[in-house]
C-alpha cells in the first residue's frame, strides 16, 4: 500500500547503508593522506591531509634512487625502492614495534609480483599486516595514496606517529538515511562528523616522492 512506500524495507536498507559506509570510508582514506583545504575537489577540502603536513616539515626523504617521474616504479625497481625507504629510517626509531610503510595499492601489487619473480615464496604475512620482506616493517595498501605511473607517493613511519582525530562521545554528530521530500523518490544520506589528521614528529617520518 501506499503507507509501505514511506520506508525502505530493512534489507534493501542494509545493503545501500553498506555501500554508502564503504564510499565514505574509501572518500575518508583519500582525505586522510591527500586532504587540502585549498583542493578545488570538494571531499578534499575540509582538512589538511597526511601528504601535505609532511611536505611542509622536514620529513626524511625517502627516494635514495632518485628515481624519476619518467622512471615511475615498476616491478624492476620496487624492490629497491622499498628497500631505500627502509635504510632511510632514522637510527632513533629503527627498532620500533609498530613501523608501517604505507603504499598505494598499484605499487603493493608491484611489490608482489617481484616477490613471486625472485622465487622469494617465504615472506611473513599475518592477516592484512605484511611485513617488509626481512624487516620489522609493516607494509600496508591503501587506496589513499596517488597511485597512477608517475605519481606515485609512499610514507613510512611509527602508527603511534600519526594521529587521527575524530568525535568524541560528547561532540556532534549524526547519520540518517531520508526520502528527498520533494520528488519523493531520491534517497538522501545525511552525515556530520568532525575529522582531521596530525603527525607527533615530522622528522621520524620517511616519505617517497618521485623526482621531476
Amino acid at each position: 500500500g501506499a503507507a509501505g512506500e514511506e520506508e525502505m524495507p530493512m534489507e534493501i536498507e542494509a545493503v545501500y547503508m553498506a555501500k554508502k559506509m564503504n564510499a565514505m570510508a574509501n572518500a575518508l582514506t583519500l582525505a586522510d593522506f591527500q586532504g587540502d583545504t585549498a583542493s578545488a575537489t570538494n571531499n578534499l577540502s575540509y582538512y589538511d591531509g597526511l601528504l601535505k603536513i609532511v611536505d611542509a616539515g622536514a620529513a626524511v626523504n625517502g627516494n635514495t634512487g632518485a628515481v624519476t617521474v619518467a622512471t615511475t616504479i615498476s616491478t624492476s625497481n620496487v624492490l629497491d625502492i622499498l628497500d631505500g625507504m627502509w635504510e632511510s629510517i632514522p637510527d632513533n626509531i629503527s627498532d620500533a614495534e609498530d613501523l608501517s610503510l604505507w603504499v598505494p595499492t598499484s605499487v603493493y601489487k608491484k611489490y608482489v609480483v617481484a616477490l613471486k619473480n625472485a622465487n622469494l615464496f617465504h615472506y611473513s604475512a599475518d592477516g592484512e599486516q605484511v611485513k617488509l620482506y626481512g624487516t620489522n616493517v609493516s607494509l600496508r595498501s591503501t587506496v589513499g595514496l596517488p597511485g597512477a605511473a608517475g605519481t606515485e607517493r609512499m610514507i613510512l613511519t611509527r602508527d603511534s606517529n600519526i594521529t587521527i582525530g575524530m568525535d568524541g562521545d560528547a561532540d556532534e554528530d549524526a547519520m540518517k538515511v531520508r526520502l528527498d521530500p520533494v520528488s519523493e523518490k531520491s534517497i538522501f544520506f545525511d552525515v556530520t562528523f568532525k575529522r582531521g589528521t596530525q603527525v607527533r614528529f615530522i622528522d621520524e617520518v620517511v616519505e617517497f616522492t618521485l623526482v621531476p
